[in-house]
């Protein structure tokens, strides 16, 4: 059942680095971009494109570190520099910044749980996710994270809340393989076998 996990960062990860430059700009928080950040970030977004992460934690120190309110992009570039560079404790400790001034900041969210994940901290991971998907319950994303969030507390070992999780997935209309072979091994860890049969 350990090859679950090899699914659920490279996905996670994927989706906090793929977000474009103007998702967040307009993303409904109300932080839009001012054209110094928006010069600033697609500098950053050079760099991501040259894997030059250290390069990026230079360009945003001042902005993310110097700022009490730093745009939440910012802090999402910045913190998933971090997390490439293996550094997920400084990473978890960025986006936490970005959520204190943007706590609606479904994409902080995800981050923060990609981070706790990298970190092997799942339950904390699953958290995250789960507020990422209320956050934005009409994204067709949304399944992704709950259903990533449900994997995080099977292995935390919190079979009860990722069988309740997964669940929730299982309700939507379209339906993964992934998720109801989830829900049957919850349901087998909790011995019960008539659910896991259906």
């Amino acid at each position: 059942m350990r090859a679950l996990s090899l699914k659920i960062l490279p996905l996670c990860l994927l989706l906090a680095l793929l977000f474009p430059l103007g998702a967040f700009a307009a993303s409904g928080s109300g932080d839009f971009l001012t054209p110094a950040q928006f010069e600033l970030f697609n500098k950053a977004n050079e760099l991501f494109e040259k894997e030059d992460y250290r390069g990026i934690v230079a360009l945003l120190h001042d902005q993310v570190e110097q700022n009490d309110k730093p745009h939440p992009y910012g802090c999402i570039m910045y913190g998933v520099a971090y997390l490439r560079l293996d550094n997920a404790k400084k990473a978890k400790e960025v986006f936490s910044k970005g959520l204190k001034n943007s706590p609606d900041y479904a994409a902080l969210h995800l981050n923060l749980g990609v981070a706790h994940l990298q970190a092997e901290e799942y339950e904390p991971a699953g958290d995250c996710f789960i507020k990422a998907a209320s956050l934005e319950p009409q994204s067709s994303s949304a399944p992704l994270y709950t259903y990533s969030a449900a994997q995080c507390y099977y292995f935390a070992r919190k079979y009860p809340k990722s069988l309740e999780t997964v669940k929730k997935v299982l309700a939507h209309s379209s339906v993964k393989p992934d998720w109801v072979n989830l829900a049957a091994v919850n349901c087998m860890q909790l011995n019960k076998w008539s659910e896991a049969e259906q």
